[in-house]
């Protein structure tokens, strides 16, 4: 049973030791790297929410989801107030049992209830070379929209 538990001080020393797959590192930032860059949104009067994924209470992978409540002309269209999946990683001895959809799924369920605001979709964002997190967000229902943020492909999910 997959479970999403905040960021705690508590396990935040095991959430910053979680790993991805080797061939993965180019295309997702460390845990400490996205902690410390949420630290900053939050500092800076923006949305950044922590959750350890846990399967029957092991930890096997971290999210940052975060909630666009201003336009922005940098940001895609599909940013204004919607949620958007910031970080998303399982641990690299957890890949490939169905954690990460779980997990997404209680995630979608969660923005649903509209923790930061209603939404009509969430959005994630994915280097063309990164064709594992394309086809992860596609098994999950998202689509690409057409458009880029950063070099990077938008693909979104209406809740």
């Amino acid at each position: 049973m997959v479970e999403l538990k905040r960021m705690t001080p508590e396990n935040v020393d095991d959430i910053i030791a979680l790993q991805v797959a080797e061939s993965q590192k180019g295309f997702v930032s460390p845990n400490s790297r996205s902690i410390m860059d949420a630290h900053v949104a939050i500092t800076n009067n923006e949305m950044a929410i922590t959750f350890g994924i846990y399967a029957d209470d092991i930890l096997v992978g971290f999210i940052i989801l975060t909630y666009g409540a201003k336009e922005d002309r940098i940001m895609p269209s599909v940013a204004y107030r919607n949620y958007y999946l910031w970080h998303f990683m399982i641990d690299k001895k957890y890949q490939r049992n169905g954690y990460g959809r779980q997990a997404l799924n209680k995630l979608i369920e969660y923005m649903r209830t509209a923790p930061c605001g209603e939404a009509k979709a969430c959005w994630a964002s994915y280097t063309i070379a990164n064709q594992g997190a394309k086809a992860f967000f596609e098994k999950c229902g998202f689509q690409e929209n057409g458009e880029t943020v950063f070099g990077e492909i938008v693909s979104m999910r209406r809740l």
